[in-house]
């Protein structure tokens, strides 16, 4: 072989190397992901069936000249799911509004939350309902989380009544219905 042959092969396996090292295949596309909005919510009992409502019975005592007892509180789960938007939309709130009904005179309703649930599920606030306040902000601060779906599972609300027997009137009693409603503040 030739001395111009070698330089040739020579040359030629560095232009073939240099080829081989810079050779790319590269495509590119475009993925869209997008996030809904989110703010719904359910009230369940504690096996996450639809509530029925609840029923405070305030019965005559056994003994006369006895107080009427105090009645049990009960207890109901909120669960819902929130997806904040962008500001002002980022924090959200749960309201408790009497919308129909009238408490007896004498009585008051509290409503005390304990939130749970995965993510900013919020903050709770006691709510007390009675003839001259009607409603409440029950959970504050929610952004982004969810309360879960099973028995169990969502945020906590005790409902307990107050009244002193003195201030009771048989009268009054009746049904009352409370609407909660998830909304941006």
């Amino acid at each position: 072989m030739n001395t111009y042959s070698k330089l040739a092969l020579a040359a030629t396996s560095v232009l073939c190397l240099s080829f081989q090292s810079n050779a790319q295949n590269v495509d590119q596309h475009d993925v869209t992901v997008t996030v809904d909005e989110v703010a719904s919510l359910r009230v369940v009992d504690a096996n996450a069936s639809p509530s029925n409502g609840l029923t405070f019975n305030l019965t005559a005592p056994n003994t006369p000249g006895a107080a009427i007892d105090m009645v049990a509180t009960q207890s109901l789960y909120l669960q819902y799911t929130s997806v904040r938007g962008t500001a002002p939309d980022n924090i959200r709130k749960i309201t408790v509004d009497l919308v129909s009904g009238l408490l007896p005179n004498g009585v008051s309703l509290t409503l005390d939350p304990t939130v749970n649930g995965v993510g900013s599920c919020g903050n709770g606030v006691p709510v007390i309902l009675s003839s001259s306040n009607s409603s409440g902000d029950i959970i504050t601060d929610i952004e982004s989380g969810y309360t879960g779906t099973a028995s169990g599972d969502g945020s906590v609300i005790d409902y307990s009544l107050a009244y002193a027997t003195a201030n009771l009137d048989a009268s009054t009693s009746g049904d009352i219905t409370l609407r909660y409603t998830l909304s941006n503040l």
